[in-house]
């Protein structure tokens, strides 16, 4: 009798993982995202897990967002279907090169003063120029929230006061 997937889906994963994330135990690729084999071809498992509890497909033009970060994660609670656009909107972090290592911050050695860039749908938006990193940061904050409807990140960590990559 050939295997049933979902029984062989849902046992690669851990449900006891670090903020009720569920991870994934199967293969994962360099960059961090976990696939599962089914009929020959790979599947990101964040895709599928949420297929299956939500017993639906993934409308054309949505993509499955992490609302965890956790790449790795299929816990279905974690998981919702947004836009490409929508899916930038909620990244964590600074970006890579980034040297001020904070999101939206960036030293400008001519004023000597921290400036706030945010880029939203392919425009950049001035948040100002601080003395204080602090100050900066927080301004870039409000700035997200203003432009972006799914800037989860910064409304989770910001109402908790706790920043990651610190």
């Amino acid at each position: 009798m050939k295997e049933d997937w979902r029984s062989r889906f849902w046992s690669k994963i851990d449900k006891r993982g670090k903020n009720d994330c569920w991870e994934w135990l199967g293969f994962v690729k360099p960059d961090g995202y976990a696939q599962f084999s089914l009929n020959h071809k790979y599947i990101y498992v964040h895709r599928l897990a949420y297929m299956d509890a939500y017993n639906t497909s993934i409308p054309k033009g949505l993509i499955v967002d992490h609302k965890c970060h956790n790449r790795k994660c299929c816990n279905p609670r974690h998981l919702h279907l947004v836009t490409p656009q929508e899916n930038i909107e909620n990244l964590c972090g600074a970006r890579h090169g980034n040297k001020s290592g904070v999101r939206g911050v960036v030293w400008d050695k001519d004023k000597n003063k921290w400036r706030v860039k945010v880029c939203h749908s392919y425009k950049q938006y001035s948040g100002g120029s601080f003395n204080n990193i602090k100050d900066a940061e927080q301004a870039a904050i409000v700035l997200r929230n203003k432009l972006m409807v799914n800037n989860l990140f910064d409304r989770t960590e910001h109402d908790t006061g706790i920043h990651a990559n610190r």
